[in-house]
């Protein structure tokens, strides 16, 4: 599998003169299916090239362009670690390839732009967050999405609480003295107790959690994914009076995690997280459901395309499985709709995607079913 984040898609989604090739395609995991993929695959760049040669380049160029996509198909090392979709996206100098975790159209498309909505999942705000993993011994910062997790570098965070305090040894929160005992030129050692052991580790605990929200002030200020928390029971509540971040949620992540691997890490956060993002989510559907019958609020797919190139879209729905084939001016005045794809056609809903998230919308790509109104594509509005 191969990591895609919102930069990547955010330099894909930028307009050009020159022709952008898409190529999307469902792939299998090891087994008797498997070897279909590569026949699909070189299916769909003979399509692709024959579409590039619509007008766009000269058929020589068209194969030139695509011979690396179609090197592919005989790439064993590559197949190998396939995952259950495949993009790859191709322009005069370069070519990127990835292999993702969810499934994917068979598509070949050839535009001005490069077609992006079907990533939609790995990338949006409405599945990002951050993971905090806390313990006596370890404490480490993480970003996420549904798909992948990576840890944040923060320069002298805190690690250990012994170190960070600079305490020694086990005996801490006691004194003691020599006594004589029991006889004449026998000693023994008496302890007196100050306020006990536990309530001295307690503030240790304090102090040291104070320490770690000094290292992490200066990253979190940059941030505004909400945040989980992930350590044992006692530490958790200890450390959540000492963090100074409004976007901590109030489910947690129990256990140890000195020695959770990345992965597990990842599929326990998520598992804790999806109820709370589908909440989040509802909300946005009520909000869009409130103001319908405002101005504030439109499902005519003219309005919300020409919204979106506007930068008045606050929020996008979008229905993941569905096309609106067709043209529009660099202002996002529709000329034309197609059923099937013409010459020169693209996804509507895909450039009013690409628009509202290039100016700082947000986009909710969604199943058929959770869609808000009954079109592909809903919008609610700035102004």
């Amino acid at each position: 599998m191969d990591i895609v984040r919102l930069p990547d898609l955010m330099s894909l989604m930028q307009p050009t003169q020159g022709p952008r090739v898409t190529i999307l395609l469902p792939t299998h995991l090891p087994g008797p299916e498997e070897q279909q993929d590569a026949i699909r695959l070189r299916n769909l760049v003979d399509r692709a090239e024959n579409l590039l040669a619509q007008g766009w380049l000269r058929a020589c160029t068209a194969r030139d362009w695509l011979e690396p996509v179609r090197n592919t198909v005989i790439d064993y090392e590559f197949w190998k670690k396939r995952s259950l979709g495949l993009v790859f996206f191709v322009q005069a100098d370069s070519v990127q390839r990835f292999r993702l975790p969810i499934p994917l159209e068979e598509l070949a498309i050839v535009n001005h732009r490069f077609y992006i909505k079907p990533l939609l999942p790995l990338v949006c705000d409405d599945h990002r967050f951050l993971v905090l993993t806390v313990s006596q011994h370890k404490v480490a910062l993480y970003q996420a999405g549904r798909f992948h997790i990576d840890q944040i570098d923060i320069p002298n965070l805190p690690q250990g609480i012994e170190e960070t305090l600079n305490i020694q040894g086990a005996d801490r929160g006691q004194q003691s003295h020599l006594a004589t005992r029991w006889g004449k030129n026998k000693q023994t050692t008496v302890f007196h107790g100050q306020g006990g052991c536990k309530e001295t580790h307690k503030t240790e605990i304090k102090l040291f959690f104070q320490r770690v929200q000094q290292a992490l002030a200066p990253v979190l200020q940059q941030q505004h994914a909400p945040l989980v928390l992930a350590g044992v029971d006692y530490l958790l509540p200890i450390f959540r009076q000492s963090l100074d971040y409004p976007k901590v949620i109030e489910v947690e992540i129990r256990g140890n995690t000195d020695h959770l691997s990345k992965d597990r890490l990842l599929h326990k956060a998520w598992e804790t997280l999806e109820p709370f993002f589908q909440r989040r989510q509802a909300l946005a559907v009520d909000q869009f459901r409130s103001l319908s019958a405002s101005d504030l609020a439109t499902e005519d797919p003219q309005t919300a395309i020409q919204a979106a190139f506007s930068g008045r879209v606050d929020t996008l729905f979008v229905d993941l499985s569905e096309h609106l084939w067709g043209t529009c001016s660099p202002y996002g005045q529709v000329t034309s709709t197609h059923v099937d794809p013409q010459p020169g056609d693209e996804d509507l809903l895909d450039s009013a995607t690409a628009q509202t998230l290039l100016h700082g919308g947000k986009v909710h790509a969604v199943e058929s079913a959770y869609m808000p109104g009954t079109q592909s594509l809903a919008a609610l509005l700035r102004y």
